[in-house]
């Protein structure tokens, strides 16, 4: 008979839902963990896939910032490419700090799209690199060309 008097349990609390925002981070940081270069088309399918459509506002602003960075570097690598008969990863990766968008970025690793030797744009340009190319100085640069040369 206790048992008919008492109440019965509470309800279990809902289940907190998850921030759209840390989903859409997790997506890309899982994207890069691989060691490719962020696909934005690939990222904005998952998301579609794991959020609501349309995506919440924070994560169609992220996702449109993304965007913008990313069409950024690929005007600066695609310039670059064109206009220097000599170009190393590291003088591309200054040249794309040099953009007043990446002002305060101390290498192109801090943006976090990936490896930048993976970049399609720069794989277009120096040829499909696995692994980026051994730093190489100006030295040994200027030795090459003028064995070239002769």
């Amino acid at each position: 008979s206790s048992i008919i008097n008492q109440a019965p349990p509470p309800p279990p609390p809902p289940r907190p839902r998850s921030d759209p925002i840390q989903v859409f981070l997790g997506i890309r940081q899982r994207q890069l963990a691989s060691g490719d270069y962020l696909d934005v088309s690939a990222l904005k399918r998952e998301a579609e896939a794991r959020l609501s459509l349309p995506l919440p506002p924070p994560v169609a602003e992220a996702l449109r910032g993304l965007q913008r960075v990313l069409s950024a570097v690929n005007s600066v690598v695609t310039l670059a490419l064109a206009t220097h008969n000599l170009l190393t990863l590291p003088l591309l990766d200054e040249l794309i700090r040099l953009n007043r968008d990446f002002a305060a970025v101390a290498s192109f690793d801090e943006l976090l799209l990936g490896p930048l030797h993976r970049n399609p744009h720069v794989q277009r340009g120096f040829g499909r690199l696995r692994q980026p190319p051994p730093p190489i100085g100006v030295d040994a640069i200027m030795e090459a060309l003028s064995k070239a040369a002769r």
